[in-house]
């Protein structure tokens, strides 16, 4: 069972990984709904965890070609589950050089699972810089919010973050089937 190793990594570093719990399957075909992926796109995830976004990318016919999870306990929990992936252990912030090792185009779609509220201003637009240097020209980015969370000042200053950081940012309903209830974000280039 991933949720007892899921838990005991978000205790161990709430800043880094930014939930209690897996995300839902609920939240997940959400997400991956609003990635709008079509045959022949080229797709990253990051922050996998122990791959609830994964297995809703492989339910509906998509396989990732890249999957970024720094935490060994949670990829391995994931590589058990999806043994074939290509899955790294690296983050975000060496994406140029993991995507040329693997051989990889820029990303069409990118699915995000990162505490991106959590994090400095600074460490956001890092990261965001390492997504969109590696994204193509007309590329999206799905991530989540908690929407008890949501008009937090943390929150608010990412969303203002990607709204300068993207042509066009649209929230999705409230997926009250999550636990917290969650929104996403389809973040356009």
């Amino acid at each position: 069972m991933s949720w007892p190793i899921f838990l005991k990594s978000a205790l161990s570093d709430p800043s880094r990984i930014g939930a209690v719990a897996p995300s839902s399957t609920h939240l997940a075909r959400q997400m991956i709904d609003d990635s709008e992926i079509h045959e022949g796109m080229c797709i990253l995830e990051v922050g996998a965890g122990t791959g609830p976004m994964t297995s809703e990318l492989i339910r509906q016919g998509h396989t990732p070609h890249l999957v970024l999870e720094p935490c060994d306990e949670l990829r391995s929990v994931l590589l058990g589950t999806h043994p074939s992936i290509n899955a790294v252990a690296d983050g975000v912030a060496n994406l140029a050089q993991t995507r040329v090792a693997h051989n990889l185009a820029p990303f069409d779609r990118v699915v995000s699972s990162l505490p991106w509220a959590n994090w400095t201003p600074v460490d956001q637009n890092t990261r965001l810089d390492a997504i969109l240097d590696n994204m193509s020209p007309d590329g999206r980015m799905v991530t989540f919010t908690y929407a008890h969370t949501s008009m937090l000042p943390k929150a608010r200053r990412f969303r203002r973050v990607l709204l300068a950081r993207f042509r066009e940012v649209t929230i999705s309903p409230v997926v009250w089937k999550h636990t917290p209830p969650a929104m996403v974000y389809r973040c356009q280039r």
